[in-house]
């Protein structure tokens, strides 16, 4: 698997989920990555939940807002990305038309390239329009159009698997559904899914940059 000691900004650096079923998504992503959990209190009867693999930490998954649910914001993975200074970027994006929902705070396509100084090209040889997102010369991500009608724009965060098919099998067993997939992309195969609770993210089985 593919492992990193540092994030230069613009980098994606960390990835939660919010959910209306923390224990149960604990069990789900346990089962299907191996994760060990540690509970971080971060208020009344509220934790955050660390979740490890081999040690180190790789993701976190928390209790949705009750805010989020009187919306009825489905269970969501969010995508955090490295910067020098959170309030100088909070600025640039205000001032490229984004909606700054929280302000910058303290924790433990045209419009990202400005941001982030990131680089789009076309991803050859996908059979539909795919954008590869550079952070350098390290790829970063990627945009592509989404299927109409769909869910609304937004960030699906892929987790690494060594066994494309194993692990679809394993999301089935613990409650979980696949979306669409296995789909060769050259590269690699992947498949999106989704938890128990409903909360989409994609398995990459393939090459991974350092």
């Amino acid at each position: 698997m593919g492992e990193r000691t540092g994030y230069t900004p613009g980098t994606f650096s960390w990835t939660d989920l919010t959910t209306t079923d923390q224990e149960g998504a604990k069990a789900f992503y346990s089962g299907l990555f191996g994760w060990v959990a540690e509970d971080l209190p971060v208020g009344d009867d509220v934790y955050y939940s660390i979740q490890r693999k081999d040690g180190k930490d790789v993701a976190a998954i928390s209790p949705q807002q009750e805010a989020q649910r009187e919306a009825g914001a489905p269970p969501t993975w969010n995508s955090y990305v490295s910067v020098e200074s959170a309030d100088v970027v909070a600025d640039r994006a205000k001032g490229l038309g984004a909606t700054i929902v929280a302000p910058p705070f303290d924790v433990m396509s045209a419009f990202y390239a400005a941001l982030f100084d990131w680089t789009v090209e076309p991803f050859e040889g996908s059979p539909e329009p795919y954008l590869t997102i550079k952070n350098g010369d390290v790829v970063n991500g990627g945009i592509r159009t989404l299927n109409s009608p769909g869910p609304p724009p937004h960030w699906l965060v892929y987790f690494a698997v060594d066994d494309l098919d194993a692990s679809l099998a394993q999301v089935s067993e613990l409650g979980g559904a696949t979306h669409a997939g296995p789909i060769d992309i050259g590269i690699a195969r992947i498949a999106v899914v989704a938890d128990p609770q409903g909360a989409m993210f994609a398995l990459y089985d393939g090459r991974l940059d350092p």
